[in-house]
């Protein structure tokens, strides 16, 4: 549309208000285009290694539930070092229900015979780093 100034053209064939709002608009789109041609794909994100990647358990029944079930709030660090008896697994995974962890009544049985087998008092305790190594008393009295 040309505008009328007094029976005159206001702005010219070339110069309407519709033209150079096109025309910008156009260059808008175009450089948009352009710079969405230039970036590179998102990256896939870094995943943090598993932590119980270090602590291999066991095979046998109820390893894939302990692997579910327990690494969904804890390492199994925690359970390596344990040692707990039938009743006291038993317990613990009670007591884990009751803090929110997502383990079925049908899974509680499975669970306590894989940890009690594999992580009970019967097997020894492994050293930590904290727990001094014994010696021999170094004598040299008089």
């Amino acid at each position: 549309m040309v505008a009328l100034h007094r029976g005159k053209r206001a702005w010219g064939r070339a110069g309407s208000m519709e033209f150079w709002c096109a025309l910008f608009g156009a260059m808008c789109l175009a450089g948009a285009i352009g710079v969405a041609a230039q970036q590179q794909p998102p990256a896939a994100p870094k995943l943090l290694p598993d932590p119980n990647a270090r602590y291999p358990l066991p095979d046998g029944p109820g390893k894939e539930l302990v692997q579910t079930d327990c690494s969904a709030c804890h390492t199994f660090d925690r359970i390596l070092h344990a040692h707990f008896s039938t009743t006291a697994w038993r317990a613990e995974i009670k007591k884990m229900r009751v803090n929110g962890a997502d383990i079925k009544p049908a899974d509680i049985d499975p669970l306590v015979v894989y940890l009690s087998q594999h992580f009970g008092p019967a097997r020894p305790r492994t050293r930590t780093a904290t727990q001094p190594k014994a010696s021999a008393p170094t004598g040299g009295g008089n």
